[in-house]
Parts: C-alpha cells; sequence; structure tokens
C-alpha cells in the first residue's frame, strides 16, 4: 500500500481517477475546490470499484459534522489529531473495502 499527496481540490480529482484509492483522506480547506466540493463531486460521480463509502460513525463536531455530513462526508478527524486516532479511522475504512 502507498499514499499519494496532491495540493488542492482538482489535483485530488486527478489522483482520484488515475489511481482508484480504496481511501481519500481530505483537508476541508484547500486551494482551488475545497474538501467539500471535492466531497461532492466524488460522490456524485464515484469512481469506479475500488471506491467505497464507510459505514455510519459518530461527528465529534457539530459545527463542522452538519455541512461535512451535507457534503458527503463519511468520517471527520478534527486536526491537531493523534496519529493512533487517524490510523484506527483508515483501518476501519480499509476494513470495510476488504
Amino acid at each position: 500500500m502507498r499514499a499519494e499527496v496532491a495540493g488542492d481540490g482538482l489535483a485530488v480529482l486527478a489522483s482520484v481517477e488515475r489511481e482508484r484509492p480504496r481511501v481519500i483522506l481530505l483537508d476541508l480547506m484547500m486551494p482551488g475546490l475545497d474538501g467539500f466540493q471535492v466531497t461532492r463531486h466524488l460522490k456524485a460521480n464515484p469512481p469506479p470499484p475500488a471506491f467505497r463509502s464507510s459505514p455510519s460513525r459518530r461527528w465529534p463536531d457539530p459545527t463542522i459534522a452538519k455541512p461535512a455530513l451535507a457534503a458527503g462526508c463519511d468520517e471527520f478527524v478534527r486536526k491537531p489529531f493523534e496519529l493512533d486516532d487517524l490510523e484506527a479511522v483508515i483501518r476501519g475504512y480499509l476494513e470495510v473495502g476488504s
């Protein structure tokens, strides 16, 4: 498994088309298209078949949770985050896609 980094929302969309990732981590505040816009685009135009949503999870921050959920986000990890917490979230998504 490997990771790819994209510097803005348009680069994320190009990378998703090219790489077909199993997990996508987005910053909500990116240049160009923000994370909300990228999420809405991916949910409306999902790439085949490696891309899957995860089951519902708890949303710890209601001020961001509502717009993120409305955009189609499946998870929200608040910054600053603990690496163990982020790893647990990623592992959960990889297990769903197995």
